[in-house]
């Protein structure tokens, strides 16, 4: 595959592409507007065109911190994508040799991921294997996401009930972890798992 030059490019730093996912209900987006004040050189970010609508961002957000709002196929010329959930874009055969992916990968779970990262000549940086000091390094928005996860089968359920707290057990600066979340998300879990038995059996004894 013939590798595509970015006109965007100095070659003495990358340029980023964050282009809008469309993943279904899909609304993570990587970086906020206040988090670009802290990096040198925004004028590298290159934003697909209304990247933050779905959270009530408007583009000139971005572009008053110096960032490049463009049309998508512009954003995925960049020299690296940025996307939460790239390893479900439908954009990945479309991306040239030479550029980096950097995301939610999960290359090792789907085979078809894998082809088009290897068949396509591009270099992937998978947030699920990146890790400092032995901890996963987005272990926030694993946390997150297990809670989310638990509130969202509450809610499939019919009824939220309402969190657990754990006030005698506090965070443990050892273990490296929050004893207390992790105490309550079991409980949530084991309850979770009582209701789903109890109405599984009574549905089958009908």
């Amino acid at each position: 595959m013939k590798e595509q030059r970015n006109y965007y490019s100095d070659g003495k730093f990358k340029t980023i592409g964050f282009p809008v996912s469309h993943k279904e209900n899909e609304k993570r987006r990587a970086i906020m507007p206040d988090h670009v004040s802290g990096i040198n050189h925004p004028d590298r970010l290159f934003f697909e065109e209304g990247h933050g609508l779905v959270l009530e961002i408007p583009n000139k957000e971005y572009a008053r911190y110096g960032c490049i709002i463009a049309p998508r196929e512009t954003v995925l010329e960049q020299d690296v994508i940025c996307d939460p959930k790239i390893g479900d874009a439908d954009y990945l055969e479309s991306l040239h040799k030479g550029q980096t992916i950097f995301g939610w990968v999960h290359a090792t779970q789907n085979r078809d991921i894998t082809d088009k990262i290897i068949n396509g000549g591009l270099t992937a940086y998978a947030w699920e294997n990146m890790n400092y000091k032995g901890r996963h390094l987005f272990w926030r928005n694993n946390e997150l996401a297990g809670e989310a996860a638990v509130m969202h089968a509450f809610q499939g359920f019919g009824r939220v009930i309402p969190p657990f707290y754990c006030h005698h057990v506090h965070t443990c600066p050892v273990a490296g972890f929050n004893i207390s979340g992790f105490v309550a998300n079991v409980k949530q879990f084991l309850l979770l798992k009582i209701i789903f038995l109890k109405n599984f059996f009574y549905f089958l004894f009908l």
